[in-house]
């Protein structure tokens, strides 16, 4: 399934019919032994994309395609690559995950030493398999064996971190960013995540919750997947509730307000109905369903949901895009309530009487409000100074991804339209207190972090592997940054930067 799929297969068919023979010239360069890999891989990679139509998204390029080449013709020599299997090795035995690129030269290196050590054994092991076939190639069956072995040294990593968590409890530990916004979050009940688009303000959200609900858990050393997991069984627990804002959200949507219902008679009447954050604050009031649902559901000694102490549990409020709704016209009289010193149980405690139900409200002290604000877009509502107050502001910066498919170069090129200290930014392992340095081409009206690209934007590979970054920079960085020109956020300088981009996006 490595060729034989619906991203590749179309296009080798395609060239074959259109482009035969310069096809099979690229295939021979490929295939050439006189040349290192890692340049044959970039040429066939070029050569591919060259053959191809302009308005093509894919162009069968990638390394695994190569691999699937070149294992065919030289099945001694090389095996199929696949980036799961690369990463895990890496991980797993200690080795560099190199740049894109370059991973199959480096994934061969791997193997082979490997098969030097244990080839044999894993083929003598494997003989019953594969013993009807002809060929039987020694890295084959070790690149056969990770491959099946990926998800079980996965776990075993996962339970030697935690081991290696405990062991080092009390020597200290260094914090995560996400660690360090948690002791903010805790302190001040409420925080707003800001920055410009692509910068991962709601991709960061499970991060945040995760660690406050369940600080038991490891999450510095868990895949996000893993994260998400728990979050998403968080929400099913009712933990966790989200909202959206928007222009036509109100106080009755968030706290309580009447709505209208039919009675048996087909009469129109009105019932007082509890909003969202409302019923949020219901949930963490009502401790002995808090009980009810950890005994029932997730007993102390679960390891699907780790937590803490079962009393006083978080709840989550989770508001993405806070500055697209008016704020103070959908808090109302509970803005005070927010405010870390005026919970529930404080000795400075506050309570309002609802205007439909007559109820006296306060806020439960284990509520927590976690929100995203795109700070790029001055169109929206801006937060006035009593909102401000009672959040604690989080900056969510753009910084480089170790993910395969993160486009280095071309993040340094279009950040530096942003800044102009990206070096020493990049050294510090960009630090998210680090002092950046408004560049040239930024208007002095705008932060570098208002309104920087963020880090998902430079993401070029798809879910299935394949590489889209032509369809990216056209079709999403280059109409963003002419948006910035338009708007005043660049300068026009920022156009040389842009028409670089189109060139390298369409050669």
């Amino acid at each position: 399934n490595i060729v034989a799929n619906a991203y590749v297969d179309p296009v080798f068919n395609k060239l074959n019919k259109e482009k035969p023979s310069e096809l099979i010239v690229c295939g021979e360069h490929l295939l050439d032994e006189t040349i290192p890999i890692d340049k044959r891989i970039a040429r066939f990679k070029q050569e591919m994309q060259d053959l191809g139509h302009e308005d093509w998204k894919n162009f069968a390029n990638d390394e695994r395609t190569a691999s699937a080449i070149l294992t065919c013709a030289y099945p001694e020599k090389y095996t199929f690559y696949k980036w799961e299997v690369y990463k895990r090795l890496c991980e797993y035995f200690g080795y560099d995950i190199n740049k894109r690129g370059t991973n199959f030269g480096n994934f061969m290196e791997i193997i082979n030493n490997l098969v030097a050590k244990y080839g044999e054994t894993v083929q003598q092991i494997m003989l019953s398999e594969i013993d009807r076939y002809k060929n039987k190639p020694l890295n084959l069956a070790i690149q056969t064996l990770f491959w099946c072995l990926k998800d079980f040294m996965l776990k075993e990593m996962d339970a030697a971190k935690q081991h290696t968590s405990q062991t080092s409890a009390n020597e200290g530990t260094d914090y995560s960013r996400f660690d360090k916004g948690v002791i903010t979050w805790k302190r001040h009940k409420n925080i707003v995540l800001y920055g410009a688009p692509g910068t991962g303000k709601t991709h960061s959200i499970p991060e945040y919750v995760v660690r406050l609900c369940c600080p038991t858990f490891n999450a510095n050393h868990a895949e996000h997947s893993q994260i998400v997991a728990i979050y998403n069984q968080l929400k099913e627990e009712g933990r966790i509730a989200f909202t959206t804002f928007h222009q036509s959200m109100d106080y009755e949507d968030w706290v309580e307000g009447l709505r209208p219902v039919v009675t048996d008679n087909n009469q129109v009447g009105y019932n007082i109905e509890s909003g969202i954050f409302k019923r949020l604050c219901e949930k963490a009031n009502d401790t002995n369903t808090q009980e009810e649902m950890i005994q029932n559901d997730f007993p102390k000694n679960s390891s699907t949901l780790p937590d803490g102490e079962n009393s006083s549990k978080p709840y989550i409020m989770v508001i993405d895009e806070i500055n697209r709704g008016n704020v103070s016209k959908i808090f109302g009289e509970l803005l005070t309530l927010l405010e870390a010193d005026k919970r529930k149980g404080n000795p400075n405690t506050e309570k309002v009487v609802l205007p439909y139900s007559k109820e006296a409200f306060e806020v439960p002290a284990n509520v927590f409000v976690i929100a995203t604000m795109n700070t790029a877009d001055r169109s929206l509502g801006a937060l006035d100074y009593a909102i401000r107050r009672r959040f604690a502001f989080i900056a969510e910066r753009p910084y480089a991804l170790d993910n395969e498919g993160f486009d280095r170069d071309f993040f340094k090129q279009v950040s530096q339209l942003f800044i102009n200290n990206f070096d020493e930014y990049e050294k510090s392992n960009f630090d998210s207190t680090f002092k950046l340095q408004a560049a040239d081409t930024l208007s002095a009206d705008y932060k570098p972090e208002e309104v920087w690209i963020g880090h998902s934007y430079f993401l070029m590979l798809d879910e299935n592997g394949e590489d889209f970054t032509n369809d990216r920079i056209l079709y999403e960085i280059i109409p963003l940054l002419e948006e910035y020109i338009r708007d005043g956020i660049l300068t026009t300088d920022a156009q040389t930067t842009i028409d670089e981009l189109y060139d390298r996006a369409i050669k």
